[in-house]
């Protein structure tokens, strides 16, 4: 069983940022083996998307449970897999969504940090 990772939106948001200060603002996610959807680790281990990234920051252990490969934001919220607040999960979708439109990184995480901010808390 994959144990629960807490996020706040603070260390999202962070781990979000650490992933655009490691792969640079103007990185764009692919994966040609799956183009449709992100990967959130690589069969290596290691973090692949920008949520993944996130994850990776606080659970490293995640990237070893094949469950959790593909596993949209959503998903592991609904699952238990993820607690966050609504505010966090608005952050880390839309990162995600943005990414996975081919937006860099550091602009999808500027856009769902602007989202998240002013539209969280009312959902």
């Amino acid at each position: 069983m994959t144990e629960t990772l807490e996020l706040t939106y603070e260390q999202a948001l962070q781990g979000l940022k650490d992933a655009v200060a490691n792969k640079g603002p103007d990185f764009q996610y692919s994966d040609p083996e799956n183009p449709i959807s992100c990967k959130n680790f690589t069969e290596s281990g290691q973090p692949s998307c920008i949520a993944g990234h996130a994850y990776y920051t606080y659970k490293p252990e995640w990237a070893r449970d094949d469950k959790l490969m593909f596993t949209p934001v959503g998903t592991l919220v609904d699952e238990g897999n993820l607690d966050v607040d609504m505010k966090t999960q608005v952050l880390l979708m839309i990162a995600q969504n943005k990414q996975d439109r081919g937006v860099r990184w550091g602009k999808a995480v500027e856009t769902a940090q602007k989202v998240a901010e002013r539209f969280g808390h009312l959902l």
